[in-house]
């Protein structure tokens, strides 16, 4: 080999000082590298500790479940329950070999270590790969780091830090796996012994009252061409325009419903023990708590108002969850069954208010409405009894029905119009149990139950989000005969 100033007589390569052999173009490709990673900030790879402590259940979640579902997180906290227990106590580092290996890997450092000249001139990696390299890195060391401490610490942290996770962890299936460790049954689930799954006594009145004709879904009044106009909405809808482009023509502009979008339930007691994320659903209806009798919101508060937000309305019973064509369908449906478990209870603790024992009747007085890539599907939640001594109530949810909106304009009115009834429907039974509760508050005996921990909503609470009529006049006319409905 002759002697250059990158190969000197010792025979060591000096890569640092080599000449670099790139093509002449190499800045204009990491230039486009670059700016496409700043165009795609979602696609770029998180390395912080925080990231790979945190996005993920505490160690209590997976401890709870009966079942566990081998997914990344779960492997992963596998993994940080392995490295605790090969760690212990011991040194940080542990020798990979025997001290006879390690003078024979220091002697052959001394004389260059391996041969790289022929890795001269090898491009560099791009930018997304160098920063998942570098990303497995520190998830490495943030591992190790991360197992030579104690397990209480370690909950502490991913409890502490839970909230990074949010907006993921529905998309994690041992989370539907924990609600129904917590009797919270999905729509779809079987017992393991067979058992029949209970449906809500009121079937019937529901299939009536959501079948119920509006006359401003006519034909006359919701035309074809109303139809073409909502398929072609449909088509185009990106991330985050469901609600505002697609949700509008679903829902209509009648009645005086308050409701919210987009609300996370922070004041709602967890159905999960904390364990699981915040609900938080794309729309909501529920009452104007000034509605409610001040003695009821002061001893149901952590059941029935659902955020920190004073004039945000009570007693949610009415739920929708809308995705993109791109997003997935079942992250959807667990998030709307947590939300119509929500739901029910809320109702459930209005209807046992004052009662000398708690009511069970079987009955679902609870909707939450799924949208996704044109389809709409409308789902019950009832809540029945314990099946046994020390057992928590059990959730049923219930597919009420599924329509097609773009399908044809026939389909697309009957969606439309079991969508509004619902609301309407869900107001009736809650209106029902509110005023039934405050009547019993009035007339009993001041509480000794009243919440040390939650302090209820403020008495001017009149100016609830809601949304003014302008044809709930003509839902009152004489239906007209059509044939599309």
């Amino acid at each position: 080999m002759v002697n250059s100033p990158s190969h000197p007589a010792n025979g060591r390569p000096l890569m640092a000082t080599c000449p670099n052999p790139r093509p002449q173009n190499w800045k204009r490709h990491r230039a486009e590298a670059d700016f496409s990673q700043n165009a795609l900030p979602s696609k770029k790879f998180k390395s912080t500790r925080e990231y790979h402590s945190a996005a993920n259940f505490p160690p209590a979640f997976y401890d709870s479940l009966s079942k566990v579902w081998l997914t990344r997180r779960a492997l992963r906290e596998l993994d940080r329950r392995n490295q605790l227990k090969s760690s212990g106590r011991a040194p940080v580092r542990k020798p990979l070999r025997q001290s006879s290996n390690r003078k024979d890997i220091q002697r052959f450092a001394r004389h260059g270590g391996p041969e790289l000249s022929d890795l001269r001139g090898y491009p560099e990696p791009t930018d997304i790969n160098l920063a998942h390299t570098m990303s497995s890195i520190r998830f490495t060391q943030s591992r190790q780091s991360e197992s030579l401490k104690p397990p209480s610490n370690s909950t502490s942290e991913n409890s502490n830090t839970e909230i990074v996770a949010r907006k993921i962890s529905a998309y994690d299936k041992n989370f539907e796996q924990f609600l129904i460790n917590e009797n919270v049954f999905p729509e779809g689930y079987e017992y393991p012994d067979d058992r029949p799954i209970p449906e809500p006594n009121n079937w019937q009145e529901m299939q009536e009252e959501l079948a119920r004709r509006r006359p401003s879904l006519s034909l006359s009044r919701f035309t074809n061409e109303d139809f073409r106009r909502f398929k072609r909405d449909n088509a185009r809808v990106y991330e985050g325009s469901v609600m505002s482009t697609i949700f509008p023509t679903i829902r209509g502009k009648y009645t005086e419903i308050p409701h919210e979008l987009n609300a996370p339930f922070k004041r709602l007691k967890s159905l999960t023990n904390e364990t699981t994320t915040t609900a938080q659903p794309d729309f909501y209806d529920g009452a104007n708590p000034g509605n409610i009798d001040k003695q009821v919101r002061n001893e149901l508060g952590p059941f029935i108002i659902p955020t920190v937000h004073p004039r945000a309305p009570a007693v949610p019973n009415f739920f929708l969850e809308a995705r993109t064509p791109k997003d997935a369908v079942d992250v959807t449906k667990r998030q709307a069954t947590l939300d119509g478990a929500l739901g029910a209870r809320a109702m459930h603790e209005l209807q046992s208010y004052g009662q000398d024992e708690t009511v069970y009747d079987n009955n679902a007085y609870t909707l939450t409405s799924t949208y996704h890539d044109g389809q709409l599907k409308m789902y019950t939640t009832h809540i029945t009894p314990p099946a046994g001594p020390g057992q928590l109530p059990e959730y049923h949810m219930t597919q009420y029905n599924t329509w097609g909106l773009t399908g044809n304009p026939a389909t697309c009115r009957q969606g439309f119009t079991a969508f509004r009834n619902g609301r309407e429907w869900a107001k009736k039974k809650r209106d029902q149990y509110i005023s039934g509760a405050n009547e019993r508050a009035r007339y009993a005996e001041p509480s000794t139950l009243e919440s040390s921990h939650y302090n209820g909503v403020s008495e001017a609470t009149d100016t609830c989000h809601v949304e003014k009529s302008q044809t709930s006049a003509d839902e009152l006319e004489k239906p007209e005969a059509s044939p599309d409905e």
